[in-house]
């Protein structure tokens, strides 16, 4: 489902929804371990009309997500 209809569904808005995901994501990848990776894959995604992209970091072997960032380009790795 996308966020809009979960919102919909649940009666709360749009905003609400996104930061309850973005908190969840945060908590299952943000203490990714990085000692067993051999190779990456990094991709750039548009994710809203308007040129807004975002940066993905996967684990080729696993096909763990890594990292994410907002933007794309060298800079959008630096957290990684």
């Amino acid at each position: 489902m996308t966020v809009k209809d979960v919102a919909t569904i649940l009666g709360v808005s749009w905003d609400t929804i996104r930061e309850i995901d973005k908190s969840d994501l945060k908590k299952r990848f943000s203490n990714s371990k990085l000692k067993n990776v051999k190779k990456i894959a990094i991709d750039e995604i548009a994710v809203k009309k308007g040129h807004k992209y975002v940066t993905l970091v996967m684990d080729l072997e696993t096909r763990r997500i890594l990292h994410v960032a907002q933007g794309r380009g060298k800079d959008s790795l630096k957290g990684f």
